[in-house]
């Protein structure tokens, strides 16, 4: 059930039926790159969506609709183009190789040309993100410790927020151990981790790798270099990773930084660096803090309705 200000936004005016407009359909091909119109509506782009899997708030596939029906205008005013996190994970799972994400993007460059959104509030939103990934950090932090985050205050977050970050390069001067030899060795062999010559290329391309002290692929990959595996375990770092596989397809030396980071956590609980409900506390942790993430959305784009109570279903 959609909240009846994104449902009036989508909706031609009149007797509430969606009028398509074709004239639009081929333009919004061509110009976004996105290959839309192989779309068959499979809904793959929705089930393997990170926002939608934890929130129900954003579906690919609705807005890939929305284009091939030609309403560009109700697609500019969706609050759900801003959800998108940028993971790419709905081109990477799509049959036909359609590409949301690109979709996506070019409707947020037309929504700020068209001036539905000002650069202030996307400034904003971008500074929202970093934060986000911060609370990310802290509530992994949390569940590694056996705890579970079942609501987020505005006080909690701002507590979050005023700490100090971690800092993967200060644990890396602080000194070297190997105490998974083995591991290491296959680590490398796998994942072809010494081929890395730290030119940070996946870090550059990573979507939450905006603030480097919290997660930085090429951090990562050092640090298994360095034989820092103990490190890594003990490190909410390794589980913020959204599994999109950007780092690994631009890779210029074919290190595969997201196997690697997958092959992480396996280690860290098969090792008992952590338990295995810990996968369990970190699914129902992270819905509360996306939640969270789209409503703080939600208030920079319409603060009066979002404080009246109009967008807070979002997620029904």
């Amino acid at each position: 059930m959609e909240n009846v200000v994104t449902r009036k936004r989508i909706c031609s005016k009149g007797d509430g039926l969606l009028i398509p407009r074709m004239e639009n359909r081929e333009a919004m091909d061509e110009t976004s790159s996105a290959g839309m119109q192989a779309c068959w509506t499979c809904g793959s782009c929705d089930f393997e969506c990170p926002v939608n899997i934890y929130t129900h708030a954003l579906r690919p596939q609705k807005i890939v609709r929305m284009a091939n029906l030609g309403l560009w205008d109700e697609l500019l005013q969706l609050p759900e183009i801003w959800y998108c996190i940028g993971c790419r994970r709905c081109g990477h799972i799509c049959p036909n190789v359609v590409k949301p994400w690109a979709l996506i993007e070019y409707a947020r460059r037309a929504a700020i040309f068209k001036k539905y959104v000002s650069w202030e509030s996307v400034q904003h939103m971008q500074r929202l993100w970093m934060h986000f990934q911060k609370i990310r950090w802290h509530a992994v932090a949390v569940c590694i410790e056996g705890g579970e985050i079942e609501t987020l205050l505005d006080g909690q977050v701002e507590e979050w927020l005023n700490q100090e970050d971690y800092r993967s390069d200060a644990v890396i001067r602080q000194g070297v151990g190997q105490p998974y030899p083995d591991t290491l060795k296959l680590l490398n062999k796998s994942c072809s981790t010494t081929h890395c010559y730290t030119c940070s290329e996946c870090s550059s391309v990573c979507p939450i790798s905006g603030n480097k002290r919290l997660f930085d692929p090429s951090g990562i990959v050092r640090m298994v270099n360095l034989g820092m595996v103990t490190e890594l375990l003990n490190t909410p770092a390794i589980w913020l990773c959204l599994g999109c596989r950007r780092c690994s397809d631009c890779c210029c030396q074919g290190v595969d930084g997201a196997n690697l980071i997958q092959d992480l956590r396996d280690l860290a609980l098969s090792s008992g660096a952590v338990d295995f409900e810990l996968k369990i506390r970190m699914e129902n942790s992270f819905r509360v803090v996306c939640q969270y993430f789209l409503r703080e959305i939600n208030l920079i784009l319409f603060p009066s309705v979002e404080r009246a109570g109009g967008l807070q279903r979002q997620s029904v």
